[in-house]
């Protein structure tokens, strides 16, 4: 409930009496100040009381926590041409038009959006003139809110949608064509069309196509992790990393850390009408400095077998050097295969980037093959080598292997 007040005449030498007789002090004293005063007349000096019987502005079931009262600019102030700004329990910031006992409301505001996004609470709301041009302050526990008090042009320069936003801001230029705020104009009063009372009736919408746009971008903070993580967490995928090496599934997430984010909204302004388009398909999230672990990539095929190595050779014939520090012959060894793999899937990114664990290489003892020979024909069987061989003129002829 708000009320328009006025002072009491004759009060203001009784509450200077009444606040003499108690001692208050100024600030800047050094004895000490008598607080026992009554609550009803603590801290006031100035006594008012409701220039009407009525209320200009009452709500059921809400409680107004801030307030700003501006004047209709280029009326007179004994008009009582007013524009109020309430603030209420639910951070919902609502424009009203009071004029000729008529109350209207122009635009409301939403000061937060979603809980998960850590929102803040207002704390403040002030009313200042820059440069002669109103302006609104809001603080909130996060963030501080410079905003217009008109914004005549949010739903372009139509004259039907000048007509629908009937801000007492704002005003239809007839020689320009274009709905601008009367702060900036120094036109003819005949020249312009004014919104000064409430609409008498709810107005057609239906011709009405409003297209949305992309607000600006909030400030960078840390990324919010939804209860999902790995949904949440495939989201950067597509942004930090152009092309991702594979598919991520839910079962398999790419695990990212330390991200800073940032939103914006289709929301300056939101679309309206049933033919109006929404914002051009870009982001409305941008992520970065973002810390990812490497992930491994598959094995890769098995290499054909080959000897195992040895730094050591005796009398042409290869030495190993065994677990235990001894040199072994080559029948203490086995032909050995390898694969491998690689930390680029992607590879470790951010300072808070780890490696992957475990080794990229992996060896392999051969497995046996069984050798039959045909008749004519020995077997020769070593731990290493199995060959198939006959005689022919004195010479060793290898048949198979």
């Amino acid at each position: 409930m708000v009320w328009q007040i006025e002072m009491i005449p004759g009060h203001l030498e009784i509450i200077r009496a009444h606040f003499d007789s108690h001692k208050c002090l100024s600030s800047d004293s050094t004895a000490p100040v008598d607080t026992n005063l009554p609550l009803d007349s603590r801290l006031m000096y100035n006594v008012i009381r409701p220039r009407t019987g009525q209320p200009i502005l009452i709500k059921e079931g809400t409680i107004w926590k801030h307030l700003s009262v501006d004047w209709v600019p280029q009326t007179p102030k004994s008009d009582n041409n007013l524009v109020v700004f309430t603030i209420d329990s639910n951070d919902v910031l609502t424009k009203w038009h009071l004029f000729k006992s008529e109350a209207c409301v122009i635009e409301q505001i939403h000061m937060h959006r979603e809980a998960q996004f850590g929102t803040g609470k207002t704390v403040h709301m002030q009313l200042i003139r820059d440069q002669y041009k109103p302006i609104l302050l809001i603080a909130t526990t996060k963030s501080v809110f410079r905003l217009p008090v008109a914004r005549c042009s949010r739903l372009g320069h139509d004259e039907r949608a000048c007509v629908l936003l009937h801000d007492p801001y704002c005003a239809w230029n007839r020689q320009t064509e274009q709905c601008q705020e009367l702060l900036e104009t120094s036109e003819l009063r005949k020249q312009l069309v004014r919104y000064e009372t409430c609409p008498s009736e709810s107005q057609d919408q239906t011709d009405v196509i409003v297209h949305g746009a992309w607000g600006a971008w909030g400030p960078w903070s840390p990324c919010q992790m939804s209860h999902n993580r790995s949904l949440h967490a495939r989201r950067p995928t597509s942004l930090e990393f152009s092309r991702p090496s594979k598919a991520w599934d839910l079962a398999d997430p790419l695990v990212v850390n330390g991200c800073q984010c940032r939103y914006r909204y289709c929301s300056a302004p939101y679309r309206f009408g049933i033919d109006a388009q929404a914002c051009p398909s870009e982001y409305a999230i941008q992520v970065a400095n973002c810390s990812t672990d490497g992930r491994w990539t598959s094995w890769s095929s098995w290499s054909g077998c080959e000897p195992a190595c040895s730094p050591h050779r005796k009398y042409g014939r290869r030495q190993e050097v065994s677990k235990n520090g001894r040199f072994g012959n080559e029948e203490d060894s086995y032909p050995i295969r390898t694969r491998q793999r690689w930390c680029t899937n992607p590879s470790p990114m951010g300072e808070q980037g780890k490696n992957c664990p475990g080794l990229g290489k992996e060896l392999q003892t051969c497995p046996k093959s069984e050798v039959t020979c045909t008749s004519g024909t020995k077997l020769f069987n070593n731990a290493n080598l199995k060959i198939c061989y006959g005689l022919k003129k004195n010479s060793l002829v290898q048949l198979a292997i």
